[in-house]
């Protein structure tokens, strides 16, 4: 899957459940739900934190990334 499609499934997703947050891990099973491998994964988010169309929020020793609008206000 190309950084395109990732970005895209990602930003539906969170479009979709405007309330989620999750790990990479649980983005690359749950949002992306494909075959994809969490190197890229990240590499996407961390666009996507940079571009403000997802936050990053440290839960313990975990990053969690979800909607600015709704997980880091």
């Amino acid at each position: 899957m190309d950084r395109e499609n990732i970005k895209f499934r990602i930003l539906r997703y969170i479009h979709d459940h405007p309330n989620a947050g999750d790990t990479i891990e649980g983005i690359v099973q749950w949002w992306i739900d494909g075959d994809v491998g969490s190197a890229d994964v990240e590499e996407v988010v961390r666009e996507l934190v940079v571009e403000n169309e997802l936050c990053e929020k440290r839960v313990g020793k975990r990053r969690v990334y979800g909607s600015p609008d709704k997980m880091c206000k």
